[in-house]
């Protein structure tokens, strides 16, 4: 398997957010908001979906994204576990962005396929 690239303009586009944000809001803390037992469902279902998404060939960007947040929602809060899911999210974006990137020139219009 090859290392994906890591892509310095995806990561200075999440820098100019992050102090975006930290200019707007400030440092900020708040709970996980994550409960084993409200979201633990959520997150079989969408793994089984998902399953289903890619043997049939329709599996998107927003599947994977919306099985990663659930598997997130379901660890249980302030746990390593939690921590290592919200990495999977992140590189998720990452390679969504890669890829939502790569389908567009340098100028960032979108290629149109015939």
């Amino acid at each position: 398997m090859t290392q994906p690239p890591l892509n310095g303009r995806i990561i200075r586009d999440v820098r100019v957010e992050r102090f975006a944000q930290l200019e707007k809001w400030g440092d900020q803390h708040h709970p996980d908001g994550t409960d084993p037992g409200q979201f633990t469902e959520a997150a079989q279902t969408a793994q089984a979906a998902n399953a289903q998404y890619a043997e049939s060939g329709l599996l998107s960007w927003s599947h994977i994204m919306l099985e990663e947040v659930y598997e997130a929602l379901a660890s249980a809060p302030d746990s390593p576990e939690l921590r290592d899911e919200i990495v999977q999210i992140m590189a998720v974006c990452s390679a969504w962005l890669e890829d939502f990137d790569s389908r567009r020139p340098s100028n960032g219009r979108p290629v149109i396929e015939p």
